[in-house]
């Protein structure tokens, strides 16, 4: 009893300091040269993969570099460095495309590089006008955010659009600035009435309907068309009653295609 229970208190030892696997031979070289050509050591190093031509040691991949055969063994590629030699660029090599990629840096992460990174000759690598704000970038809804500083699609013609009494006029309050500081904005000087907006004719009703500061100047009779709908639209096929002052039941606009539905007039806004 006692010569077997110190044979295996030595064989536990040494099982503990030498260790032990299941492993075959070939599932070890396996796992150790799952690439083809190893893993482990130093690129341009000979790996234990026999060879007999450097087609044997190819892994077909680029960014791996050129696996040759040389004294009857792999040896490992030199892995690709990629560098167009622009400081700003993004130089990385992809397996996905099997080749260098160079690309505007994107801070944010929104998908779209820094437009002030530039190629070699001059031309623009990225889109993004602020690259360190996720909400800005080309192809990005612009809204009416009463903030004219914060261009969301990167262009600053663009301002969202706000329509609060449906007129069909965007609200005076969506703006946007250019780089010279020359903002772009909507035209409705009072987005809370529907007879005021640049263009609407002077009537007399003690309201400055084109926004141009002054009341009921230059005033005159306009056709007004049948509102039955009271949408602000009137019906183009209906009679005309001519009048200075608003009639109640008309529109002066005789674009509404459906005058019996106040949803559905040229201003609405479109819902799935």
């Amino acid at each position: 009893m006692g010569f077997r229970r110190a044979f295996c208190s030595i064989l536990f030892f040494s099982l503990s300091l030498f260790g032990c696997s299941d492993d075959t031979a070939e599932e070890a070289s396996t796992r150790d040269q799952r690439d083809g050509f190893g893993l482990g050591g130093a690129r341009g190093e000979l790996t234990e993969v026999p060879c007999e031509s450097s087609s044997d040691c190819d892994d077909g991949l680029f960014c791996t570099g050129k696996e040759v055969c040389e004294d009857g063994f792999c040896r490992r590629g030199v892995a690709t460095e990629c560098d167009d030699g622009i400081a700003c660029t993004i130089d990385t090599c992809s397996p996905v495309e099997d080749g260098c990629s160079f690309k505007a840096p994107d801070a944010d992460g929104d998908g779209h590089g820094d437009i002030s990174c530039r190629g070699a000759n001059d031309e623009l690598l990225g889109d993004d006008c602020d690259d360190a704000d996720p909400n800005r970038y080309p192809g990005n809804r612009e809204v009416c955010s009463g903030d004219p500083l914060h261009d969301e699609d990167c262009d600053p013609a663009t301002y969202g659009y706000l329509d609060a009494d449906l007129d069909g006029v965007v609200s005076a309050t969506c703006c946007n600035e250019d780089s010279t500081g020359e903002m772009t904005c909507g035209a409705d000087c009072d987005d809370f009435e529907r007879r005021r907006f640049p263009d609407h004719p002077e009537i007399c009703d003690d309201i400055d309907n084109d926004c141009d500061g002054k009341v009921d100047v230059n005033t005159r009779e306009v056709p007004w068309y049948v509102d039955a709908d009271d949408d602000y639209f009137g019906d183009p096929a209906s009679d005309v009653e001519l009048s200075c002052a608003p009639l109640e039941g008309r529109a002066l606009r005789s674009t509404d295609c459906d005058d019996g539905t106040a949803a559905v007039h040229p201003a609405a806004l479109e819902v799935c």
